[in-house]
């Protein structure tokens, strides 16, 4: 018998709501540094060289030479930066899992018993990663570096290809988000259980799953459809908070070009109001991630009572 998703969600609420309420700060803190990392929380800050506005010509083999560097080097980086992100967060899944089956939220009380397991499960994420960069590139080479050679740069053409590039990859990597999603959720507290590696837990996953594929693309659908739905209330939020730091308007002034001195003024202020917009966009995020996580430990549990890690 699958789970009864009403009353699997009514649950994940109530849960949430005990764990984070009355209002205990530690519990917060540590929770939005989990968000962090699990919370699939992406900033872009908004960096302009002046010069970029300038119009300039890349038409010659030595600026499209020079913006292949330019690709390579952020693609070393976005690798460098992606592994110690996934490293971190993969051990935080585990960790995650820990607290709130034993209602101890302590980010250091079962590092030392999951770390492991954690390494494990990095090369998995590491090769999800791979996937996505792979496929990133490529859309880069298909769309973005041929939409601007042959004429001259333009900072809103650019930034239009991009978004392009991005939204079809988002649409390309759909069936690998679904993978990670699957993981977290659910192969994660199995290899807790089994005290397995990501194979046996993804093996014992399948098998929980055999015969209640309906209850798994309904489990996923409505997953995928809170997250977006969450997603666009925090974007909501996120851009009324926006509004009284001034983020906005600092934007635009930023993009327009300004001088030396002014530039420096306000790139500091449009620093710092973006670092507390990331402050408490993490703290939104701590009932969301909370939530999600009582939810897919829920329906683990109804699939099979075996692997029941909620506390009564």
């Amino acid at each position: 018998m699958g789970p009864d998703i009403a009353t699997v969600i009514d649950e994940a609420l109530t849960r949430t709501w005990n764990l984070l309420w009355p209002l205990r700060p530690g519990v917060w803190i540590r929770l939005a540094i989990i968000a962090l990392f699990l919370g699939g929380v992406v900033i872009n800050p908004f960096k302009t060289d002046t010069g970029l506005s300038k119009i300039t010509d890349i038409s010659s083999p030595a600026a499209v030479s020079g913006y292949m560097d330019i690709l390579i080097t952020l693609a070393a980086g976005i690798i460098v930066t992606g592994a110690i992100y996934v490293m971190i967060s993969s051990i935080l899944q585990f960790i995650f899992v820990d607290c709130l089956s034993s209602g101890n939220i302590q980010l250091t009380r079962t590092m030392r018993l999951r770390w492991g397991k954690g390494i494990r499960l990095v090369g998995f994420y590491l090769v999800l990663l791979l996937v996505i960069l792979i496929t990133m590139i490529f859309l880069m080479i298909q769309i973005l570096i041929p939409g601007m050679q042959g004429g001259y740069f333009d900072l809103i053409r650019f930034l239009i290809l991009l978004i392009e590039t991005l939204l079809i990859s988002l649409i390309v990597l759909i069936p690998v988000w679904i993978i990670a999603i699957l993981t977290g959720d659910f192969v994660v507290p199995v290899m807790i259980v089994d005290d397995s590696g990501i194979i046996s837990g993804w093996n014992k996953t399948i098998r929980l799953f055999s015969g209640r594929w309906r209850e798994a693309g309904i489990y996923t659908g409505l997953k995928i459809l809170l997250i977006f739905v969450t997603g666009i209330i925090l974007g909501i939020v996120i851009f009324l908070i926006s509004i009284p730091l001034g983020l906005i308007n600092m934007a635009i002034s930023i993009g327009s070009g300004l001088t030396p001195d002014q530039g420096n003024s306000e790139i500091i202020m449009f620093g710092a109001g973006t670092g507390v917009m990331i402050l408490i966009s993490l703290f939104l995020l701590v009932p969301v991630i909370t939530f999600f996580r009582y939810y897919s430990l829920a329906v683990l549990r109804d699939l099979d009572p075996d692997y029941n890690l909620l506390p009564e």
